[in-house]
């Protein structure tokens, strides 16, 4: 099965379509947020997803953890998915989401083994799981553009039945890696394909190279 590429913290039409030229498969909208690169409106978000052609999904991330408050703004916004990156899986928002149509993907963060457990839980409810290199006990969900330990993410994927995305520090350089080591469903990127926080063509012409070659 090949391994799908999402492309995050797109701030523009723009930005999605040179991520959908050069192979995306989902483009990430980063809404409000404690911590992390790419926040923008949600009129933005709204627009974005809009613009985003099937079959290329539009995903949402939001930091809301109650439910009543994910479904408010996915109504508004109309992703084809939210990504919930609060640490915690949240059963109730998932069901919100499913409501509308909208797909969930919950963020589990791999600090330690205790991901696993989190992750199954998880997987219970939610479309999706989306393992980061966020570390929630310091307040910072996502967006470090650093790389976890993917032997857990390996073991997290193995356990679960529905798809798991991986984040994370991931760069044309480690793609092949990732994609052979740990077998994810889609690999997320942000930083590993920007220059000076700009969408960089380049660098995303060598990470699509870099995922097909592995």
């Amino acid at each position: 099965m090949r391994t799908r590429l999402k492309v995050c913290c797109i701030v523009s039409v723009a930005e999605a379509r040179l991520a959908i030229a050069h192979g995306a498969d989902a483009v990430g909208l980063v809404s409000a947020m404690p911590s992390g690169p790419g926040i923008i409106p949600d009129e933005t978000c709204a627009a974005i997803a809009r613009a985003a052609p099937p079959p290329v999904a539009s995903v949402l991330l939001t930091s809301r953890t109650e439910a009543s408050g994910v479904a408010e703004q996915a109504e508004r916004i109309r992703p084809s998915a939210v990504q919930l990156v609060d640490g915690a899986a949240s059963p109730e928002a998932h069901e919100a989401l499913r409501r509308l149509g909208i797909h969930a993907i919950q963020v589990v963060h791999v600090e330690d083994e205790t991901a696993l457990p989190l992750a199954q839980e998880a997987a219970r409810t939610a479309s999706a799981v989306l393992l980061d290199s966020g570390r929630p006990s310091e307040g910072v969900l996502g967006g470090t553009g650093e790389r976890h330990d993917w032997n857990i993410s390996r073991e997290i994927i193995a356990a679960l039945e529905i798809p798991v995305f991986l984040a994370g520090g991931l760069t044309p350089a480690n793609a092949p890696e990732a994609i052979q080591r740990v077998r994810p469903f889609a690999l997320d990127v942000c930083s590993g394909v920007r220059t000076a926080g700009a969408l960089d063509p380049t660098k995303l012409d060598a990470f699509a190279r870099a995922m097909a070659s592995a």
